[in-house]
């Protein structure tokens, strides 16, 4: 602002109502943040879209105040923590999940993120209170694009992104030689005294320091990472019905040199206004997930010194590159046919509702849900892996299935007269919930090219 030399300047501040009247999703209604007195995050479909994420909750990452979240892992498709506020209860800081009205499970990472039309997260006591107990860590409310009126719209949007892992700073070849030399002489008391190399390394270490051939093990295990991911969408509809379609392909290339995981994400949405009293919903959202090769190393990492070679001149892998350890090394798992991990996950979720009017101020909302999940996992360990350490080779499998059941109704009085609002709200919910789970494991198969698909022909340690 140019002031000219003046010495005084009157500001005047503008009124802006916009974000007073905007509309928030709270408990089982919507009210104008006007009308709020509980503490209420809003992150919408515009700020959602202009962030490449791969995930709904890494979409609420930096978008409201209060909100935690982070990974412990660098596992491909690792449901994240998410805290609000800090940790409420203990051993639990997860909050609620609402989908388009529906409680949910164990996240919402099985939703597509280019599908939401915005997040609600209720912060505090007052505007969860409505959840009870299971609110107590706080409420995430996700609203979901459906069909709208107007012409076919017909969209498709993709990107691809390059990830870097933060490596810890190694010591350098020289100076990991000159430790050793005074290593050496520490412990054998000769410090202050000249010492041949030829009594602390051996013969190949002794030509790897003349040739300056040093190893970088975090380089060896580690790459850089890589997501692409393509999203098409196409939504229509009239007076009477709208619909939408959305198809989605993810594929990530984790850090690990073998890890790997693609996903594929369908949802469709129907609305039909059947009679001026009446309208009808219905949503189907499926997601199907392959994972595979992630492994953490730990200190084992440390084992690969800048004079640990991996590899012989003929390119093959030296099982043991370290001959002060006695561990397999780190890249025997990256041998084919020595290591798999997989995970394939099925996830499916359908949302039946209506909405009824019987009289002018009175409303009837019932949503009715089914949300299956389906995981199968299986792993192989070689007899020449870093896992097994040359031991016997070690294989199994797990499986774990869920199904939730929920129904819930919502009767709404609301009512306008003279500069008093009223709304009055009656909700009952019903929920069913169901969970299998089931492992096995052994060690010793005969043929390991069956990695973990006949857990019958181990002979050790079946359970």
């Amino acid at each position: 602002v140019k002031v000219f030399g003046k010495k005084e300047l009157n500001v005047v501040l503008k009124e802006d109502t916009e974000t007073l009247d905007e509309v928030v999703v709270v408990g089982f209604g919507t009210q104008k943040k006007v009308n709020l007195t509980g503490a209420v995050g809003l992150a919408t479909a515009k700020e959602l879209e202009s962030r490449p994420v791969t995930s709904a909750t890494q979409a609420l990452q930096g978008l409201v105040p209060g909100l935690q979240i982070s990974t412990s892992t660098g596992e491909l498709d690792k449901t994240a923590d998410i805290s609000i506020r800090g940790t409420g209860t203990i051993n639990d800081s997860n909050p609620l999940y609402i989908v388009d009205g529906m409680p949910l499970e164990g996240g919402v990472d099985y939703l597509n993120p280019q599908d939401i039309q915005s997040i609600e997260v209720l912060k505090d006591a007052s505007s969860a209170a409505i959840y009870g107990s299971r609110g107590a860590n706080g409420v995430i409310i996700i609203t979901t694009k459906r069909g709208k009126t107007g012409k076919t719209t017909v969209s498709y949007d993709a990107f691809y992104g390059i990830s870097k892992p933060h490596f810890m700073d190694m010591m350098q070849g020289e100076k990991f030689v000159q430790m050793r030399r005074d290593s050496y002489k520490i412990a054998n008391n000769l410090w202050g005294q000249e010492v041949s190399d030829e009594k602390i390394f051996s013969n190949e270490e002794l030509q790897m320091i003349h040739d300056g051939e040093y190893y970088d093990w975090q380089d060896l295990v580690f790459r850089d990472g890589a997501t692409q991911k393509h999203n098409l969408s196409v939504s229509s509809g009239n007076e009477k019905t709208k619909f939408s379609l959305s198809f989605a392909y993810e594929k990530d290339k984790g850090y690990n040199q073998n890890s790997e995981a693609k996903k594929f994400y369908f949802t469709s949405t129907v609305d039909h206004k059947l009679t001026s009293w009446l309208d009808l919903g219905a949503t189907m959202r499926l997601r199907k997930r392959n994972s595979s090769g992630f492994a953490t190393y730990g200190q084992a990492l440390f084992y690969g010194t800048p004079l640990s070679k991996p590899y012989d001149e003929n390119g093959d892998l030296i099982m043991y590159p370290n001959p002060q350890e006695s561990s397999v090394s780190i890249l025997a798992d990256y041998v084919d046919g020595q290591y798999a991990n997989d995970t394939e996950n099925t996830s499916v979720n359908m949302v039946f509702s209506a909405n009824i009017h019987p009289l002018r101020n009175l409303s009837l909302h019932s949503n009715f849900g089914y949300t299956y999940s389906d995981t199968k996992k299986g792993f192989f360990y070689g007899s020449e892996s870093f896992q097994a350490n040359g031991g016997l080779n070690r294989s199994g499998k797990s499986g774990q299935n869920s199904y939730t059941m929920t129904w819930n109704n919502t009767l709404t009085y609301d009512n306008t007269f003279n500069e008093h609002h009223i709304t009055l709200d009656a909700i009952t919910e019903i929920q069913n919930y169901q969970y299998d789970e089931m492992s096995a494991e052994g060690r010793n198969l005969d043929v390991e090219q069956l990695l973990y698909h006949n857990l019958g022909t181990n002979t050790e340690n079946q359970k």
